[in-house]
């Protein structure tokens, strides 16, 4: 799987359009090479970690802006 991807990225990376199809494909060869550390989670719980990442994010901004114009 792993030489089908490379191969598959190089000949996508030939042409403008088929970049970004490359870059997956890139990206799908070093998952394919080395899974390790990698999980897969359902749609709903990306979405939570994604939410709750996102508001941690937003409280550290708003938290610095309390603080500098206080």
């Amino acid at each position: 799987m792993f030489f089908g991807y490379l191969i598959a990225g190089v000949l996508n990376c030939l042409t403008i359009i088929g970049i970004p199809f490359g870059i997956q494909s890139f990206k799908l060869a070093g998952l394919s090479f080395w899974p390790v550390g990698r999980r897969v989670v359902s749609k709903e719980l990306a979405e939570v970690a994604r939410m709750r990442n996102a508001q941690d994010k937003l409280d550290k901004i708003r938290g610095s802006k309390a603080i500098a114009g206080a």
